[in-house]
């Protein structure tokens, strides 16, 4: 049981770093999309390219170890169950 709780822990997390992680995602191809205004250095957009693009990188990352970690525990909880 315990397992299982810490497989769906995991999942939960997954899911809620993914879903951030595409929150960036589409920020980032907002700021690429941008048009660069007259006098604008595109400093302040690059800035934010540079921190979503970081940012989606982290948290697609981590998505994919917190599903790591649910299969791992969903396959423990299998083992001591006798499967």
């Amino acid at each position: 049981a315990d397992h299982l709780a810490k497989a769906e822990e995991y999942a939960k997390k997954a899911a809620a770093f993914r879903a951030d992680a595409e929150v960036h995602h589409k920020m980032l191809a907002e700021y690429r999309g941008q048009a660069v205004a007259e006098g604008d250095s595109g400093r302040d957009r690059k800035a934010m390219q540079i921190h979503c693009e970081g940012y989606y990188k982290k948290a697609d990352a981590l998505a994919t170890e917190a599903e790591k970690f649910a299969e791992y525990h969903r396959m423990r909880a299998a083992e001591l169950k006798g499967k």
